[in-house]
């Protein structure tokens, strides 16, 4: 299992993601669409972090790359937004926009199976 730590808790990844109300994901799509970018969705998180591992495995990750790159910082925006509401903690989409980045940390269980999907999207419709 893979769980995203924000500051001293830890939500499972997949549960976050694929168990996000409707509601929760409508809020996310609307309050994060800017113009040229159509808002955060699990697709949107999926194609991010998809295109962050393409880049580890080629050796081009940088977190100064990351940090500069928009669709990036709005996916984890969405990321621990819907992680925590789906802990049942109140917050907002601007609340999640203020964690710091230094306060996010991704554990992957050593015995995950590395063939399975991350991020959830066994589960989410498309």
């Amino acid at each position: 299992m893979t769980t995203i730590r924000v500051g001293s808790e830890s939500y499972s990844l997949q549960e976050s993601v694929a168990g996000a109300s409707l509601g929760d994901l409508y809020a996310l799509k609307v309050q994060t669409r800017r113009d040229g970018f159509p808002g955060v969705s699990v697709k949107t998180i999926s194609e991010t972090f998809e295109r962050i591992g393409e880049l580890a495995a080629e050796g081009g990750l940088s977190p100064a790359d990351l940090l500069d790159d928009d669709a990036f910082l709005q996916n984890m925006i969405g990321l621990v937004f819907l992680a925590r509401r789906k802990a049942g903690e109140s917050i907002t989409v601007e609340d999640a926009g203020r964690v710091s980045f230094t306060d996010i940390a991704f554990e992957v269980d050593d015995d995950e199976d590395e063939s399975a999907p991350k991020g959830g999207e066994e589960n989410a419709p498309v």
